[in-house]
C-alpha cells in the first residue's frame, strides 16, 4: 500500500508541474462536473487515477464521486461552524431539512463551490 501511495504522489507531482497546466490559456470550461477545474487538469487527473488502478489492480472511485463527497464534507463543516465567514450562505428552508439554493445568473457562478456544495448537501440528506 505504501508503494502505491509513493507512485501516486510521484505521478501527481509530475502532473501538477506540467507547464501546460499553469498557462492561463489552459483554463477552459469543464463539463466534467468538477466545478471550475480546467478540462486539461481533469484529463490529467483521470489519467493518474487509471494508472493507479492498473498498478493496484483495484477499481478506484472516479473523480466526480471524490469531488462530490469532498464538497459535502466541506459544506457540512462550514454549516457546523457559526464563525465561518460563509456560514450565512447556508440558510435552511422552512422545513428545516434542506438549504436554500443560491440564485445564480451566470454559469461560472453556478459551477463555483457554494452552489454546488448546497446542492450536494441537499441531495445527500
Amino acid at each position: 500500500m505504501a508503494l502505491v501511495l509513493i507512485v501516486l504522489s510521484a505521478i501527481a507531482v509530475r502532473v501538477s508541474s506540467t507547464p501546460a497546466l499553469l498557462r492561463a490559456s489552459s483554463w477552459e470550461t469543464s463539463q466534467s462536473g468538477l466545478g471550475t477545474a480546467p478540462s486539461r487538469t481533469v484529463k490529467h487527473l483521470q489519467r493518474v487515477v487509471r494508472s493507479a488502478e492498473r498498478i493496484t489492480h483495484t477499481e478506484l472511485p472516479d473523480l466526480q464521486t471524490i469531488y462530490y463527497k469532498r464538497c459535502q464534507t466541506k459544506a457540512r463543516r462550514i454549516v457546523k461552524d457559526p464563525t465561518h465567514p460563509n456560514n450565512r450562505l447556508f440558510s435552511l428552508l422552512r422545513s428545516g431539512k434542506r438549504f436554500r439554493s443560491l440564485k445564480t445568473k451566470t454559469e461560472r457562478l453556478k459551477r463555483s463551490f457554494f452552489p454546488q456544495a448546497i446542492r450536494a448537501v441537499n441531495q445527500g440528506s
